[in-house]
């Protein structure tokens, strides 16, 4: 209720195990939990961070998938309900947490490098096959439409080439740090375009 936002607390204090958003709910509440246990293992050496770490990457990996679920049961979206929606969330956050560590660590990682590029590859193919499969119902056709030809092209078609191809010939190409930082940034725009589009 828009109006008593203090009634979120019934998602979680009266939960409806059927709706996603209770289960998100859960989710990030858990995964907020686990996290605070690792800053406070790593400020005061509890001994804990291996099972903490072992319980994160499932939470982790719910967590980043979850609005799939959530957005599939908005049933006016058509186009939210593709079968690959939870792949692709979980590519995209491949892709921010890939980004997310090049800039927070000065050395940089030959499999972080590795996970980026499979990734914006996987990105890239995922998004070709929900415009080359048929579509489920005449509204997705449509809204596919108006990603690639309406108002909202101009920015899908910007995330794909500079958020995806700009991204991937770089990180193929030019290996100098300063490089690679700005092909990381450009390929997380290139996820916050596509799902701008995707969402409005």
């Amino acid at each position: 209720d828009l109006d008593r936002p203090d009634r979120f607390l019934y998602v979680l204090l009266r939960p409806n195990w059927s709706s996603w958003l209770v289960r998100g709910g859960y989710l990030i509440t858990a995964f907020g939990a686990v996290i605070t246990a690792l800053v406070a293992d790593n400020y005061f050496d509890l001994g804990l961070r291996t099972l903490l770490i072992n319980v994160t990457a499932p939470i982790a990996l719910l967590t980043a998938i979850y609005t799939a679920f959530l957005l599939a049961q908005a049933k006016g979206r058509d186009l939210w309900g593709s079968h690959l929606a939870p792949i692709h969330m979980l590519v995209h956050a491949l892709i921010a947490g890939s980004v997310a560590w090049l800039f927070l660590n000065s050395a940089n990682s030959e499999l972080i490098l590795m996970i980026l590029k499979l990734a914006v590859l996987v990105n890239l193919t995922l998004i070709g096959l929900e415009f080359v499969t048929p579509h489920a119902t005449s509204d997705t056709k449509r809204a596919h439409k108006l990603m690639v030809q309406g108002y909202y092209a101009r920015y899908f078609i910007l995330g794909i080439v500079m958020g995806n191809f700009v991204p991937l010939i770089m990180l193929y190409t030019l290996d100098t740090q300063l490089m690679v930082l700005i092909a990381a940034g450009l390929s997380a725009v290139g996820i916050y375009l596509t799902e701008f589009v995707r969402i409005r």
